[in-house]
């Protein structure tokens, strides 16, 4: 009870609302204008990508004539959820699924395509099962298959050499499906919806049930130190006017002591970034769906993260905007061996230096 006490007064804490009203609002929800970096560009919402442009791209017919729904799909439209499950696993999938001469991939092996996505209802990862990734084009299958991977398809999008090979291709392709998929707006309500500006920086850092898996693999206890994300915000130019913190998987198959030191991280990243950042209007959403929150990442004009490949494939479909990850090796779990020389993902997405700290 105590828990829960807390986790409603960090959402809903006095000051927020006020902070709110000096962020300006949007005369289109969820569409923005990019002005980061100190050069202004024109960053339209990926739901406004013509449908020319993406039959103009050859290898992505296999996206054509799949805007219509299947029965099954118009027997749940009216029941809208977000409530996908493991998106960023799947996506990490699907991005593979349709390029057979993908050396590593066995569809009739991966275990998320068996998971029943949002049972009676509709969400992005029903919709994304039923529907033909990318397919890669042969200059990126030869850097692909000589890459020495974890021969377990939801494990290779976690490697920073895959996704530079992989990102514009599977970005479109991502873009796309977002821009057909029609209920993303269903997703979010009023409430959940806060104002967001072209400076508007969006924040996932990953937290949860990430160190049970870590000491699985016989990893130290250890998470990417607030301080660092904190400054990856900051090193946006200009800085965002408004920053907000998802929930970071904070109840995904977590116990309640993991829940309670996950919302203790997350407040040390707001007072982190809060401290760097002092004019800038600092809230936290803990509220949103799988989708939403997925939704909100890809749409964001800037987006911060700490590994994981759910907000991974969220940077991916944004194409345009402006991200910053860490530079590790492999995006799935950071540590001190996993360290990475910082790069540049593609145009707008950089990777950033990190210190680690103990998980307490």
């Amino acid at each position: 009870m105590l828990f829960l006490v807390v986790l409603v007064s960090l959402a809903t804490g006095e000051g927020r609302n006020e902070a709110r009203n000096d962020v300006t609002a949007l005369t289109q929800p969820w569409t923005y204008t990019r002005e980061v970096e100190s050069r202004p560009v024109s960053c339209p919402s990926v739901l406004q990508i013509s449908q020319a442009q993406v039959h103009a791209t050859p290898n992505f017919s296999a996206l054509q004539g799949q805007s219509s729904l299947s029965q099954a799909e118009q027997e749940v439209a009216g029941n809208v959820t977000g409530d996908s499950t493991r998106l960023g696993n799947l996506i990490a999938a699907w991005i593979f699924a349709s390029t057979p001469q993908y050396q590593n991939y066995n569809l009739s092996r991966h275990s998320l395509y068996e998971i029943e996505q949002c049972p009676g209802a509709m969400c992005f990862g029903k919709y994304l099962q039923s529907r033909a990734g990318p397919l890669l084009s042969t200059e990126t299958l030869q850097v692909v298959n000589t890459m020495e991977l974890i021969k377990d398809m939801e494990n290779e999008i976690y490697s920073s050499k895959v996704l530079k090979a992989v990102v514009a291709e599977a970005g479109l392709a991502l873009a796309s499906a977002m821009r057909l998929y029609p209920w993303f707006s269903h997703t979010h309500t009023q409430a959940h919806i806060p104002e967001r500006g072209s400076r508007h920086c969006t924040v996932h850092f990953r937290v949860g049930d990430l160190i049970s898996y870590g000491r699985m693999w016989g990893l130290e206890p250890k998470i990417i130190a607030p301080a660092s994300v904190a400054a990856a915000v900051a090193s946006f130019s200009p800085h965002p006017t408004s920053i907000e913190i998802l929930g970071g998987g904070m109840d995904h198959d977590s116990t309640p002591a993991e829940q309670v030191k996950s919302l203790a991280v997350l407040e040390s990243l707001e007072r982190e970034i809060e401290a760097k950042i002092p004019g800038a209007a600092v809230f936290t959403d803990f509220n949103g769906s799988a989708d939403e929150d997925w939704y909100k990442m890809a749409s964001s004009p800037m987006l911060v993260f700490a590994v994981g490949s759910f907000a991974e494939t969220a940077a991916v479909a944004g194409q345009n905007n402006s991200v910053r990850s860490p530079a590790c090796k492999n995006m799935m779990y950071a540590n001190e061996t996993n360290k990475d020389e910082e790069t540049e993902i593609r145009p707008g997405w950089t990777t950033y230096a990190y210190e680690m700290q103990e998980w307490r």
